[in-house]
């Protein structure tokens, strides 16, 4: 035991960035720590983000993701998923190139940035600096909650506050729909594109600061606790369908992990009741809504895999990066015989582009590997909860938004894959603590 710590330390010492120190056994690096308190909070703001070309964006958290990977010291396991992550688009296009002669946008590798900084950040930021993370999640969470509620009276009282701020390549202009968000939405979304978006955002990160805390300690901190409420509390708020069945699987991973205690069990158990109730409430207020679009989302889910299945060669080695858009555009995909409330130009999936875009092959692939780091990373808690917290991962992946800047839906698998580094890879080994 005394020689590991002393190898760790060595090789923290020799590590460039310098300012090297353990904290509690995890090993702790000031700029690396840093950073990933930076990439976590950065996360919440997708509009903090580059323009390529004139339909699509990279958020700067990506990057900033990069950098806590590249900084920190080298994981071979964690380096060699990466270059497999940033392999697996280009792979997927110059198949779809040669065998089916598609012209492959070069946008779409770019934003590819987001994929591979999301989960190489998330993964790193929790195996350097858990406790930091973790907080800055809180945090976070709470900030968002109470910049919900601003702009939510403020869309009561007539008007989207900074909605002038609304405006980014990739994201439609808010402010050339500002009546019709007073007067139909009229659902909150504070500093994200949309409701869903942020309500996915919020359930992804939520489900992190619960594994991750879970996994180091028998007790979630007050605020910790904080952060469960009042996020739970937003996603209701933002009527979004995630709400519908998402609050619940989160609460079952609260009650699966809250421990044998009678406070623990009861407090899970109300959350759960809560999570349910929260989500019945938003099906019946979207149900009686102007703005009911959920099944347009599912339309487009359902054109987009029809066009997918009808050839063979596109179903085994996809259209490559960028080729739903042009599917929709070019009108391969059909929708004129669906009922829409408002015609789809894309699949509102990010789960199923991915998968229609990188083929069966890579695309499958690329599904299984972010669902196995999920399940590798919350197997200390047991088959019902990392089960539980797949379906959370796939819910927002498939049904929540459109957007693969919504870098959350990376940075979970990657937080998870930090938890397994933290743990070490022996099955008897012992837990990580903060």
């Amino acid at each position: 035991m005394v020689k590991t710590v002393e190898i760790r330390m060595r090789q923290c010492e020799t590590s460039k960035l310098g300012d090297a120190r353990f904290n509690g056994g995890v090993q702790v690096i000031g700029p690396s720590s840093f950073l990933s308190s930076a990439f976590i909070v950065l996360s919440f703001f997708p509009y903090l983000a580059l323009p390529v070309g004139t339909g699509s964006n990279v958020p700067v958290s990506a990057f900033l993701g990069i950098a806590v990977w590249s900084l920190a010291p080298r994981v071979r396991a964690l380096d060699l998923m990466v270059v497999g992550l940033v392999g697996a688009p280009i792979l997927a296009n110059a198949l779809s190139a040669m065998l089916l002669g598609a012209r492959i946008p070069v946008s779409g590798l770019v934003t590819w940035l987001t994929v591979v900084g999301g989960f190489a950040g998330g993964a790193t930021a929790i195996s350097v600096s858990a406790d930091r993370c973790v907080k800055s999640i809180a945090y976070s969470v709470i900030g968002t909650f109470g910049f919900e509620l601003v702009q939510l009276r403020g869309i009561r009282a007539g008007s989207v506050p900074f909605i002038e701020w609304y405006t980014l390549p990739g994201y439609g202009r808010l402010s050339d729909n500002a009546s019709s968000i007073v007067e139909f939405v009229r659902r909150p979304f504070a500093q994200f594109p949309e409701p869903s978006f942020m309500a996915g955002t919020l359930l992804l990160a939520l489900a992190v600061l619960l594994t991750v805390s879970r996994s180091v300690r028998p007790k979630l901190l007050r605020l910790e606790l904080l952060a469960l409420g009042v996020g739970s509390v937003g996603v209701i708020l933002s009527q979004s369908g995630v709400a519908v069945v998402g609050l619940g699987l989160l609460a079952i991973v609260f009650l699966a992990t809250s421990g044998r205690g009678f406070r623990a069990r009861v407090g899970g158990i109300i959350f759960v009741v809560l999570g349910v109730a929260g989500g019945l409430s938003v099906l019946e207020q979207r149900s009686q809504a102007l703005n009911f679009s959920w099944t347009d989302r599912l339309s487009s889910i359902r054109v987009s895999l029809q066009y997918w299945f009808s050839d063979p060669g596109l179903f085994i080695f996809g259209l490559g990066r960028g080729g739903m858009s042009r599917a929709f555009m070019d009108g391969s995909v059909r929708v004129s015989a669906l009922d829409f409330t408002v015609a789809p130009k894309d699949v509102w999936s990010v789960a199923v582009r991915d998968i229609v875009e990188l083929g069966l092959i890579v695309g499958g692939i690329f599904v299984a590997f972010m669902l196995s780091r999920i399940a590798a990373g919350g197997r200390r808690l047991g088959y019902i909860p990392v089960l539980v917290l797949c379906a959370i991962w796939l819910l927002v992946a498939c049904l929540a938004t459109s957007y693969e800047s919504a870098v959350w839906i990376w940075i979970m698998p990657g937080a998870c894959q930090g938890i397994r580094v933290l743990s070490g890879t022996r099955p008897g080994g012992s837990s990580p603590r903060l």
